[in-house]
C-alpha cells in the first residue's frame, strides 16, 4: 500500500477569494497520481513479490471530497451517457452510462494497480441518529420543520450520550481494478469499508459489498469477513 495526497481545490479569483465557477478537474489530479512514476515503481516491486498494490488516497489538503465518480472517471475514463437518436423508437439504442476518455487503468495499462482505495473518517453513530430523525418525519413537513426534526433529534441522542459529534473512525472506500495483473480480495476491507468492483465480460462497474455502516441501508448487504 501506498498513501497519496492528491488536492482539490475550489475555484478562486487572483485575489484568493472563492467564486462559482469550475475549478480544475479533480479527475485530471487522479490522473497524474495515477501516472506517477514512483507509484509505478512501487507498484512493479509489490507484483514482483506476489502482492497486490493499493493506492490510498488521503485529503490531507484537499478542500473537496474523492467522490466516486472522480475516483471512477480517473481509473477507466470520464463517466459519459450514450444515447441514439432513431425516428423509430424501438430501434433506439437505451440510455446507458459510458466510459469516456482518460482512462488510465486498462488491460494493456497500468495493471500492477490492484485498486484505489480512499481513506475518510466518519462518525459511526451519524447514521443512527439520521434514521431516528427520518421516522419522525413525515411528507407534509416543510424543509425547515425536517431541520429542526434532525436537529432536535441530534440534541435528544446527545442527552442520552447515544451520539456524539467528536466520535470518528476511519474507513477506506476501495476501487478494484478488474484489470489487475494480481487482484485485490474483497476480504481486504474492515467493516465500515466499502468496495467497488467490475465486470470485464459485461463492461460495467458497482458497488460490490458493503460493511457495517452500509448494512443498515435498505438493499445493501453486509461484506462477509
Amino acid at each position: 500500500m501506498d498513501v497519496a495526497e492528491p488536492q482539490f481545490q475550489l475555484a478562486r479569483e487572483t485575489d484568493g477569494s472563492l467564486h462559482s465557477g469550475f475549478g480544475p478537474n479533480p479527475e485530471n489530479r487522479l490522473r497524474r497520481t495515477l501516472d506517477s512514476g514512483r507509484k509505478a515503481a512501487q507498484a512493479k516491486v509489490a507484483m514482483e513479490a506476489g502482492y497486490p498494490f493499493v493506492l490510498v488516497l488521503a485529503r490531507t489538503y484537499s478542500e473537496l471530497e474523492f467522490m466516486p465518480h472522480y475516483v471512477i472517471g480517473a481509473m477507466f475514463g470520464t463517466p459519459m451517457i450514450s444515447f441514439t437518436f432513431d425516428d423509430d423508437p424501438g430501434r433506439a439504442d437505451p440510455i446507458r452510462m459510458v466510459f469516456g476518455q482518460g482512462a488510465r487503468l486498462q488491460e494493456s495499462l497500468n495493471t500492477r494497480f490492484s485498486a484505489v482505495a480512499v481513506v475518510s473518517g466518519f462518525n459511526p453513530g451519524l447514521r443512527r441518529v439520521e434514521q431516528i430523525a427520518e421516522s419522525r418525519m413525515h411528507h407534509d413537513m416543510n424543509p425547515m420543520e425536517k431541520v429542526a426534526t434532525f436537529i432536535n433529534t441530534v440534541q435528544k441522542e446527545q442527552e442520552k450520550g447515544a451520539f456524539q459529534e467528536r466520535d470518528e473512525i476511519h474507513r477506506l472506500e476501495i476501487f478494484h481494478n478488474p484489470f489487475a495483473s494480481i487482484l485485490l480480495s474483497m476480504e481486504f476491507a474492515g467493516p465500515f469499508d466499502d468496495q467497488w468492483t467490475g465486470n470485464r465480460q459485461l463492461g460495467i462497474y458497482y458497488e460490490g459489498a458493503w460493511g457495517t455502516r452500509g448494512s443498515a441501508v435498505p438493499g445493501r448487504t453486509a461484506l462477509k469477513v
